[in-house]
């Protein structure tokens, strides 16, 4: 609830990290009162690492971070007073930029609808040998979710989902170790299961199909 929060705020600048959200849900800016909004390219919106955004609605309260290598002051050893440019050290990754525009401009829609995916999640749950992790809300619920197994830790499950079906998946802490403590899953932490938009109802039933082969072992 960004918008009650900015709220409680008040004045203090609130900074959105919006890096795993942006791409799957819809991010509004002013009308939740944003004052800043950093995100990444590489996750759903599906372009190149190294690639993002940062949106400030004042930027006179941000003092640039890197300074030189600027080219459109060479007269001047400081940094340039003027925006863009006051943010804009060295040399910009322009491909990756690029590259994030042609992925931006793909357009991509989902391939697969929300009912197969809840469906699954269902079955899944459904299956005794794991635990899944998904949102206690079905409207907050975001296209992933984690399991564990009571037969595999989190690194052999992905490992054998990998070996024999060829599914990619991610084990472990996933860069958020305070999450895992929160779920009771640290330090081993959990599988799990992202979709890309062009995942389909057909790979949704091919990955139940493997789970199911795990569980009845």
């Amino acid at each position: 609830p960004i918008a009650e929060l900015k709220a409680l705020l008040g004045e203090i600048p609130l900074l959105v990290d919006a890096s795993q959200s942006a791409g799957h849900i819809p991010i509004e800016v002013d009308t939740w009162n944003i004052d800043m909004l950093a995100l990444t390219g590489h996750k759903g919106l599906m372009g190149p690492t190294g690639t993002g955004c940062l949106f400030v609605r004042t930027p006179e309260i941000i003092n640039p971070l890197i300074h030189g290598g600027t080219g459109s002051r060479s007269d001047s050893f400081l940094m340039p007073d003027f925006l863009p440019d006051r943010f804009e050290a060295g040399t910009p990754n322009v491909l990756g930029i690029f590259g994030l525009y042609g992925a931006l401009s793909a357009n991509v829609t989902n391939s697969y609808e929300r009912k197969h995916f809840m469906d699954l999640l269902e079955r899944v749950e459904h299956l005794r040998s794991f635990k899944v992790f998904r949102s206690l809300d079905v409207k907050h619920q975001a296209s992933l979710f984690s399991i564990t197994s009571n037969k595999y830790s989190p690194s052999e499950l992905s490992d054998q989902l990998f070996k024999r079906y060829s599914i990619e998946t991610r084990s472990g802490l996933h860069c958020a170790p305070l999450a895992h403590q929160t779920l009771r899953t640290f330090p081993m932490g959990t599988v799990r299961f992202s979709l890309s938009k062009y995942h389909n109802s057909t790979d949704l039933n091919y990955l139940y199909s493997a789970l199911k082969e795990l569980d009845h072992g």
